[in-house]
């Protein structure tokens, strides 16, 4: 499968319905959030995954894109949406696990018709900030 927003490649098992293979949430995010057109919703993708960069011209793998590898190893995600048109990106909702943002924003834009789609991202998030002064003795 490739993947568009930044260029890459998914490797997925061949599919076999008598024995489909446990659900692989992060390959299924990364198929519905870094492909464009964004489609959702998307099929749930099974079995064990591998990432690699865009493949050269001679057809070789090259390494994943550090874009995506940061991404992953993130902790917490912010969920944006743009409207076309539109120049910034909203703050965008926090979420603890890339897999709970793609099943919350999933269920959310599932009855959204394709023509009236806002672009998404998902995006690490910063550390989030407490105003909290603690105990003072």
């Amino acid at each position: 499968m490739s993947v568009t927003d930044p260029e890459s490649s998914l490797y997925l098992p061949e599919e076999n319905p008598r024995f489909p293979g446990p659900c692989n949430m992060r390959a299924t995010a990364l198929a519905a959030f870094h492909t464009r057109p964004l489609r959702i919703p998307r099929p749930i993708l099974r079995g064990d995954a591998f990432l690699a960069g865009p493949t050269t011209i001679e057809g070789r793998d090259t390494d994943a894109p550090e874009e995506l590898i940061r991404l992953l190893e993130h902790r917490e995600f912010l969920v944006q949406t743009k409207q076309p048109g539109a120049r910034r990106w909203s703050q965008g909702r926090r979420y603890v696990g890339f897999e709970h943002a793609y099943a919350h924003t999933w269920n959310r834009m599932r009855r959204i018709p394709d023509e009236d789609m806002p672009l998404i991202r998902i995006v690490g998030a910063p550390p989030a900030t407490s105003n909290r002064k603690g105990n003072r003795s």
